[in-house]
């Protein structure tokens, strides 16, 4: 099984591009912070979406934290020297913002604040109904 699942911060706006077949395709990366004190460490992995999960990270704005579960993939590359490497990505097969840096005009704010519970008792609030027998 190849899952990965990790949570952080964009490192910077998502980048959407279109393929030569007109498919979404977004790349972007991801602040990753393991550990505290000086054994702190950050990585910043590189991820891919495809398709709307590529048109759903391209409006996230820098900054935003999200959980992504994800496949690793290897790609294949030669440097200018002419030596090949292996570069390393996460393929995105789900992705959640788990705090937004600014509140997008599509989504609803949620309400922080809980409503008032009346001090009433069943009776009060529902006059017409008749007394329960229990």
């Amino acid at each position: 099984m190849n899952k990965c699942i990790f949570s952080g911060r964009l490192v910077r706006a998502p980048e959407l591009r279109y393929t030569q077949t007109n498919k979404t395709v977004c790349n972007f990366s991801l602040a990753i912070t393991d550990g505290f004190g000086d054994s702190k460490e950050t990585n910043y992995p590189n991820f891919t979406a495809w398709e709307k999960l590529a048109e759903f990270a391209s409006k996230q704005p820098k900054g935003t934290m999200i959980e992504i579960v994800s496949e690793r993939k290897e790609h294949p590359f030669i440097d200018k020297e002419g030596k090949k490497h292996k570069g390393e990505y996460f393929l995105v097969k789900e992705l959640k913002v788990l705090i937004y840096m600014e509140e997008p005009e599509e989504y609803p704010a949620v309400k922080t604040e809980p409503e008032a519970i009346p001090d009433k008792s069943y009776a009060d609030m529902y006059p017409d109904e008749p007394e329960l027998p229990f």
